[in-house]
């Protein structure tokens, strides 16, 4: 009789390697990017800043201030060529989340083009940055509301912040434009916050195609931070599976859906990649020998290994938040349960000593705990135990059929597909403190393989919504919920930012 095992995030019939669980198939990504061009480092001459730090004390009566968000130095390299921001207004911090949470009212004023040729620049910071605020979820943009028509002006003594707080509005961002004459662009970008009549950021950043949209989720990412304390995803990458004629392969792009790039081109099944906490590689399940084995793939490089040659069956990567181990489910003698091995390769050790089916391991950010899918109490459910399988606990009451779990960046959730009995397959959370758990997707197709992004405030999911399968992105507590643009992709993993 065949054994019914999870393949990590998958549910697969061995050995007739039927796939009937969770995976979403893709065939296309609809934002396909064209070729990435590098863009051209700035010159480092931060924006004055006439109105002064020393004036920078003064409380938004709209967005509460904190000084838990400390900004981090900007990392200085060829690649984040962006210029070091000067800021003369204190952080303003809200939570992204809860019953009580209101968009944050901003205005983009249109960027200002001092010359024809900057016009293509300004339109791409325009459609980048919009797009990265829109799927934060975190504003409101204005929708042609203008608090006044002199958008060139940069100088915060002469923006007229009476005219823009009448308006309701408490972070205006404006641009301006310019062209070198040989194809590269410069941008002069500011966030100002309006009931204070302070200047938050200063960027000049200055290239062309791929390497400007860089720089302005740069700019995206600390508007971001400004608001929540918490580092912005918009340089962050997404990698997941599409099929394509001869098989299945592992693809990655930008949260945006451009830079897509192929990781695998081996004709072969490749199934449930994981991203390190570093970037740099990627553990997945492959069928290249003939059964599924996990590889480790370099990003850089697109080399790929066997992990370790042991058992029948491997499955369901994870690093652990260090980076030194890779969790997974492997299959020996008709039983499968959870094993670590170093990541560099050598020999597994089961933590998990189960006749039951055990699989689809993610660890706790702390590195000291392990969430897991087990039927040790009949039907699949999600548990928690030590990094050492020491003191196994039931996380999940609700639902029958309950897998593809993924521990918060935050800590404090685990997400999972749940089955409920309905016999609908939707996202939930289960807080791992208090056992609460929440329904955050309610039908509409079939949404499933949540993955959290690295600042643990938003998921990826793969979603039949609209009845073609394609990436989703909602808040942590369900919010906000809209499609990314890449479609026909599934088992989504989110990665850390590429500057890492």
């Amino acid at each position: 009789m065949p054994i019914r095992l999870w393949l990590g995030r998958v549910a697969t019939m061995a050995p007739a390697m039927v796939m009937t669980g969770a995976l979403v198939l893709c065939s296309a990504v609809a934002a396909a990017a064209p070729a990435s061009t590098t863009g051209q480092a700035p010159a480092v001459a931060p924006a004055a800043s006439p109105g002064g730090a020393a004036a920078a004390t003064a409380t938004s009566p709209r967005v509460g201030t904190s000084d838990k968000g400390a900004e981090k130095p900007v990392e200085k390299s060829a690649e984040k060529a962006v210029e070091k921001t000067a800021e003369t207004a204190p952080r303003t911090v809200v939570e992204i989340s809860g019953a009580t949470f209101r968009p944050i009212p901003l205005a983009i004023a249109p960027c200002h083009a001092t010359t024809d040729a900057a016009r293509d620049g300004c339109q791409l910071y325009q459609s980048t940055l919009r797009n990265d605020l829109e799927l934060s979820g975190l504003f409101a943009l204005d929708h042609g509301a203008s608090g006044d028509n002199d958008h060139q002006v940069l100088d915060v003594r002469k923006v007229p912040f009476d005219k823009w707080n009448a308006l309701g509005v408490d972070g205006l961002v404006r641009a301006v434009a310019s062209s070198d004459g040989r194809g590269s662009t410069r941008l002069e970008l500011r966030l100002f916050l309006v009931p204070t009549s302070k200047q938050a950021i200063a960027m000049t950043v200055n290239g062309t195609g791929e390497g400007l949209r860089r720089q302005v989720h740069e700019f995206a990412n600390r508007i971001y931070t400004q608001f929540t304390g918490a580092e912005g995803p918009f340089l962050t990458r997404i990698t997941f599976v599409r099929r394509v004629a001869d098989g299945k392969e592992l693809f990655a792009c930008d949260l945006d859906g451009h830079n897509l790039v192929s990781l695998t081109a081996n004709g072969k099944l490749n199934l449930l990649p994981a991203w390190s906490a570093s970037g740099r590689s990627i553990v997945f399940t492959s069928y290249l020998t003939g059964r599924p084995m996990l590889h480790v793939l370099d990003v850089a490089s697109r080399n790929t290994r066997v992990l370790s040659p042991a058992g029948q069956l491997q499955t369901g990567g994870a690093y652990s938040p260090d980076g030194n181990l890779i969790a997974f489910s492997m299959s020996e003698s008709g039983s499968s349960n959870i094993y670590v091995v170093p990541s560099v390769g050598g020999t597994p050790r089961n933590i998990t000593h189960r006749r039951e089916l055990e699989g689809s391991p993610t660890w706790s950010p702390d590195g000291k705990q392990i969430a897991f899918v087990s039927r040790r109490s009949g039907e699949p459910q999600i548990y928690m135990m030590g990094a050492d399988g020491s003191n196994p606990v039931r996380l999940t009451r609700e639902g029958n059929f309950n897998q593809t779990p993924d521990w918060s960046p935050r800590g404090d959730l685990v997400a999972y597909t749940g089955r409920d009995a309905q016999s609908t397959f939707d996202i939930w959370t289960v807080d791992v403190n208090t056992g609460e758990e929440r329904k955050l997707t309610h039908g509409e197709g079939r949404h499933e393989e949540p993955t959290f992004s690295p600042n643990g405030r938003h998921i990826i999911y793969a979603s039949t919504r609209g009845g073609r399968s394609q990436l989703w992105i909602m808040g942590a507590d369900g919010s906000n919920p809209r499609p990314l643009g890449v479609m026909d992709a599934g088992t989504p993993d989110w990665g850390p930012g590429t500057g890492h």
